[in-house]
Order: C-alpha cells, then sequence, then structure tokens
C-alpha cells in the first residue's frame, strides 16, 4: 500500500512540486533526529527461491436486498461472509445501502436513515465510530461514502455537488472538493469514487461513463482517463459503482447486466478478470449495485507497531516490525514508508551497519527505495516483534496525522502481497502523563457528602482518547451510578473536546485547554430537582483538581470539590 507524489508538466504544477519539495526537505531533516535504534529484523531472511505464484483472493462486499451486506471471494466467487441486518442501526434499506470498508481500522462504514454516517467493526460487529451534522439536504442511507486510503480520509458527496472530507482519525471535517473542479456536471450527493493505493491518487466516474483520476492534493486532473468505449455494458455515466484490486492492479466495475468486469490500471484497457452476475444473491441493481474492497492478498501476517496512537513532547515512538508465513516461500521486495502531515513521503532503505536511510520519492517507481530486496520469507517464518526504532518527542515536530506503512510485493514487481498501515498523531500534549488510571474522591461541600472517582484514560486512536468514569457514592444525591465512557477529542489548536455520559448520570462536554485549564458542564441530569452541572479546574503535574456547581431546578445551588492523582 504504497501512494506516490505526483509529478505533473506545466509551469503551475512545476511550482506545485518546489513546495512539496521543500517541504520534503524539512521533514527530512526532521528525519534525522528520528532515526534511532535499529534492530535484528533486516538480517532475518537469507536464501533465494522463485517468488510463488500470485496474490490471493479478495472480498467484495455488496449491499442486498434483505438489508444484509455479503461479501465473496473475488476468485472463487463463494459467499465468505454475511453482515445481518441487526448490524446496523436505522430503518430497513435493503441493497441500496452504502458502504466503505476500512482495512486499517477493520471497520465498515456506512449510512443510516437518520442521515449520519456510520461504523461497525467487521469482525465484531461492535458499534464504532459516527459522523453526524452533515451538511447539505437529507439523503439517509443512500448517502455514498468513500475512503481515502493514502490520507486517511472519509469523502462524502453533498446535495450541491460538491465533496465533504473527514479526518477518520478524529470524525472532524477536513476539507473539500469544490463543484467548482468538476466539469462533467453537476451530479449532486451521487458522485462515485474510488482511492488507488499504489498512487494515492482518486478516479472518479464521470457523467459521459469514463472514470477519470485527481491528484486531491492539487486538486487537478492527472491526464488519465478510462473511456467508456473499453467498458462493457449499457453507460450509467456518473453512477456507476467500482472499486479498485491493489494486488492485481485492476479496477472493478458493476456492470448493467449485474456482473463485475475489470480495467486492467497499468494499460488502462479491458482485463479479463470479471465476477458472474449469479454470483451475487438478492434482486439485481445492474450498474448501481453497492460494493467496498477488502483486500486479502496472501497468508502473510505482518507486524507493524509504534506503541502507540497519539504522541506529544516527551513521549517514545517506538516501533516494532515483523511478518510471518504460514504459505509457501516467496521471494519478496519490501517497502517502509512514513507519510506526513502534509502528504509528502518518505522511503527508507538498508544502509551500511543496519541504519535506515531516508529518501523522499516521486511518481517513478525506480525512485522508491526498498527497504528489504529479494529476501526469502520460507515456510514458516515467524520473526516475531523486531523493534528497529525508538525516539523520543521533542515539540519541535511538525503537528498531525502520520502514517507508517510495511508493504510486502513480489520480487521484482509491485504485485502487492500484503501490507500494513499505522496511522498515529503528533499533538502538543505529552500523552504518557495522562495516560493510565488515576483516582481520587469527590466532596459536596454543600452537603457534605462525599465519594471516589475513579478515572481510567486509554490511548484509543489517532486523535482520539477513552476515559471511563466511575463514581461512587449518592452521585446528585442519587444512587452510585455504573461506569461510563468519555470520548476525548485532541484538536489540531492544542485544545480537548470532551463528550459522553449515561442514563444513569446525564451528558458531560467539557473543553480543556493547552494549559490544562478545564471547562465543562453536566446536562440531562436523572435526579428529580436538578436542573444541570457546571465544573471547572485544571489538570497536570498527574494531579486533577475541580470546583464543581450543581444547578437546581428551584434556582439553589451546590457546590464541591472532585480531586484525582495518576497513578
Amino acid at each position: 500500500m504504497l501512494h506516490r507524489d505526483k509529478q505533473k508538466g506545466g509551469a503551475k504544477n512545476t511550482i506545485g512540486r518546489k513546495e512539496k519539495n521543500n517541504a520534503g526537505r524539512q521533514n527530512l531533516r526532521f528525519l534525522g533526529g528520528l532515526l534511532g535504534l535499529i534492530g535484528a529484523f533486516l538480517l532475518l531472511w537469507t536464501g533465494i527461491v522463485p517468488a510463488q505464484g500470485i496474490p490471493e483472493n479478495g472480498i467484495l462486499y455488496y449491499s442486498v436486498t434483505d438489508n444484509t451486506v455479503r461479501g465473496i471471494d473475488v476468485v472463487t466467487q463463494a459467499e465468505v461472509a454475511s453482515l445481518p441486518t441487526t448490524a446496523f442501526v436505522g430503518a430497513v434499506v435493503g441493497g441500496a445501502r452504502e458502504i466503505a470498508f476500512d482495512p486499517v481500522t477493520r471497520l465498515i462504514w456506512y449510512s443510516a436513515t437518520d442521515n449520519t454516517i456510520r461504523s461497525l467493526n467487521r469482525d465484531t460487529l461492535a458499534e464504532g465510530p459516527q459522523i453526524s451534522g452533515i451538511p447539505g439536504a437529507v439523503i439517509g442511507a443512500a448517502r455514498h461514502v468513500f475512503i481515502d486510503y493514502a490520507r486517511r480520509r472519509l469523502l462524502v458527496p453533498i446535495t450541491d455537488g460538491s465533496v465533504q472530507i473527514y479526518n477518520l482519525s478524529n470524525q472532524q471535517p477536513s476539507g473539500q472538493i469544490p463543484i467548482s473542479f468538476f466539469t462533467d456536471g453537476n451530479v449532486g450527493g451521487y458522485r462515485h469514487f474510488v482511492s488507488d493505493v499504489r498512487t494515492g491518487n482518486l478516479w472518479y466516474a464521470a457523467t459521459d461513463g469514463s472514470f477519470r483520476e485527481m491528484d486531491p492534493d492539487t486538486m487537478t486532473l492527472t491526464g488519465k482517463v478510462i473511456s467508456f468505449g473499453v467498458q462493457i455494458g449499457a453507460n450509467p455515466g456518473a453512477y456507476r459503482h467500482f472499486v479498485v484490486d491493489p494486488a492485481r492492479y485492476l479496477l472493478l466495475y458493476a456492470v448493467t447486466d449485474g456482473s463485475i468486469a475489470s480495467i486492467n490500471l497499468t494499460t488502462l484497457q479491458a482485463a479479463q478478470f470479471n465476477i458472474s452476475a449469479a454470483a451475487f444473491v438478492g434482486a439485481n441493481p445492474g450498474a448501481g449495485r453497492v460494493i467496498t474492497y477488502e483486500p486479502s492478498l496472501r497468508g502473510l501476517t505482518v507486524i507493524l507497531d509504534d506503541g502507540g496512537e497519539n504522541f506529544g513532547p516527551g513521549d517514545r515512538l517506538k516501533l516494532s516490525v515483523g511478518v510471518a508465513n504460514p504459505d509457501s516461500s516467496v521471494t519478496v521486495d519490501a517497502y517502509l514508508v512514513l507519510i506526513f502531515p502534509d502528504g509528502s513521503r518518505v522511503f527508507f532503505e538498508r544502509g551500511e551497519g543496519g541504519s535506515l536511510i531516508p529518501a523522499a520519492a516521486t511518481a517513478d517507481p525506480t525512485t522508491w527505495k526498498k527497504l528489504l530486496s529479494r529476501v526469502t520469507l520460507t515456510t514458516g517464518l515467524d520473526t516475531g516483534s523486531v523493534p528497529i526504532l525508538d525516539y523520543t518527542f521533542t515539540g519541535s515536530e511538525p503537528t498531525g496525522t502520520y502514517q507508517w506503512m510495511l508493504a510486502f510485493m513480489n520480487a521484482g514487481t509491485l504485485d502487492v502481497l500484503t501490507y500494513k498501515s499505522e496511522p498515529f498523531l503528533v499533538g502538543t500534549y505529552a500523552l504518557s502523563k495522562f495516560v493510565g488510571k488515576w483516582v481520587g474522591s469527590w466532596t459536596n461541600q454543600t452537603f457534605g457528602s462525599t465519594g471516589s472517582a475513579v478515572f481510567e484514560v486509554a490511548d484509543s486512536s489517532p486523535g482520539v482518547v477513552t476515559i471511563t468514569i466511575d463514581l461512587g457514592g449518592n452521585v446528585f444525591g442519587g444512587v452510585d451510578p455504573p461506569a461510563f465512557t468519555v470520548t476525548a477529542k485532541l484538536n489540531s489548536d492544542g485544545s480537548i473536546t470532551l463528550g459522553g455520559g449515561s442514563s444513569d448520570f446525564g451528558t458531560l462536554k467539557a473543553t480543556a485547554k493547552v494549559d490544562g485549564t478545564l471547562n465543562g458542564t453536566i446536562d440531562s441530569i436523572p435526579s428529580t430537582g436538578i436542573k444541570s452541572a457546571d465544573f471547572s479546574g485544571r489538570l497536570s503535574d498527574g494531579l486533577l483538581n475541580l470546583n464543581y456547581t450543581v444547578n437546581f431546578t428551584d434556582t439553589t445551588k451546590a457546590v464541591g470539590i472532585l480531586k484525582a492523582t495518576r497513578q
């Protein structure tokens, strides 16, 4: 899963490349400090044998008229997955439900009838994050959703023809593709996209039936076009659903007869790979079949772990890598890539003595530096998790979302065998000072009641921290409420936005500033006579000190304090 910077002709794009190269040089200077400790991982594989076969099968998920989402093996065309209708929130929408699979988090994002975009874990069916407050007219479950894998963004077409972009790590808006970009006409909220993980570019379906490639960093067309003339079936215009198979490097598209056909993304011509309409259950939606793709490329298991999700000054990033191969031996090239918040990408190659040497890359694959070249992963190989880098953040690093990627390809080719990516956020908070258990107590100074206060702070995902709160005693004059969870979103300005609660406690909303000051409110408190509560205080040096006020419906108040210490 490698993403490349693009080079195009023309004065305007030449200037854009110069700006990106300057940013790349700045990032490389930062990397000079980041390259710490190299382990024995680079020396684990020896011997050369021929690469074995082609990448293995992927799963094509599709929405069904019975309101389930099913998955078929793209080679055997047998059904291998079925997500029940009970997994999805909202009314039954059948085959019209829009879906997008994220292989990094294994979440399936989908549109719900309440006009939110929700997610669920593909393996456990547990409910995941959601996005609300989407601009434009209400579309419900027909709202289209697509993932930009290179930038970890969710693309949501809006009814005015523009495309809203959301950050997958914190579900916050992070830009827009304006309607003025699309010169083929306005299709409202029904624009279709796919992300090409090899180039980092996007493809979209145009009203003339063609597919057009765009660079979302520069908001320009690359000039690559797949004409309708190389496709089969009737012309659905901009309404055709399609995905990219990164292993075979094919664009798979839904045909009006209900089948799936393919385009070779190297030649931009028709390919022989196809899936029969008979492989799908339910009514036949033709080219409007909603599909999303999970690349299940080979039996290799990749380890890529940086030891956390969010980092700040004083925090340590400890990168470990590894691979296991239960299949037949295969000779591979391995690539290690770091994507910076500005979109620039740096490849790492092995230097003398096992050192890591960073190098910026262009769209030309010959500039991609290999971490390992033509090494054999023998049958039964399992390296385990091997540490290769240890870096302590100083606070001078560019803030934003980064992403590690480790990819294995058939030696001498760009055929992806498997890959793994690991996003992380660099911010202004030293998260290591906050993660863990906090223990203390609260005291109502007006009435003299008291109870315990326990907070469990967990580093959950890039840009997000979860806090489990367990308050003991007669909270708000009632019974001891069960523990509940609050989500803390790490904002780009350094502030933190908290929100959550439960029906037994109420709804908590708060904001923490960079200096540690904290202010918030609690509403919907399930205690008779209580309207709300306000609190303020400070979080610093392992201590939490809060003052709170309980507001009664008769306008009287009660005051108290809460103190906790990090264990």
